[in-house]
């Protein structure tokens, strides 16, 4: 397998910029996500060279899993990883657990309450209301928009990306992404 420097010169030739900003430092997030883990010396020469914004993005996600894949890995029981369907299905009992594990000595009421307060807001316009359906809404008109050029990344990504050899723990498919 070759290793060679990150492309940081990723086409948008799929992408709507009025979707996606041009701005987004992918390619300089990614480089950072896989110079702080191993993933990037078992990844073939082609997940390299990512053939645009989205594949540069599908790569540092599995970047940052390789690399979370090794923290619980190495260090057990100190370390705890909540994924999205578990804080879709039950947020307030995530949150509490949390602050039990974090020894936390916020009453269960006032931790449930600030939690349903927070999660009704949307964290980029916070005056805005927002919910699990706002969010399956949104979902809905991006797989609506950009449907091939996601199913183009994922492939990719299965392809030259995820479930390489040697990983510390396997990776979710991306074919569960939301």
């Amino acid at each position: 397998m070759e290793t060679a420097s990150f492309d940081a010169t990723l086409p948008m030739r799929t992408l709507d910029a009025r979707w996606f900003p041009v701005d987004l430092h992918v390619p300089e997030l990614a480089e950072r996500a896989l110079s702080a883990g191993t993933l990037h010396q078992r990844l073939p020469a082609q997940a390299l060279q990512p053939a645009d914004l989205l594949c540069a993005v599908a790569r540092q996600w599995a970047a940052h899993c390789d690399r979370l894949a090794v923290l619980v890995r190495d260090f057990g029981e100190r370390v705890r990883v909540s994924d999205f369907a578990q804080l879709a299905g039950d947020l307030e009992k995530v949150v509490v657990a949390c602050a039990r594990w974090w020894r936390m000595s916020s009453p269960e009421g006032a931790l449930r309450l600030r939690t349903r307060e927070a999660a009704h807001r949307n964290a980029k316009a916070p005056a805005l209301d927002y919910s699990a359906q706002q969010r399956a809404r949104e979902a809905c008109l991006v797989q609506d928009r950009f449907g091939p050029e996601l199913a183009r990344a994922r492939d990719w990504a299965l392809r030259f990306v995820l479930d390489q050899p040697g990983a510390p723990l396997p990776m979710q498919s991306p074919r569960k992404w939301t």
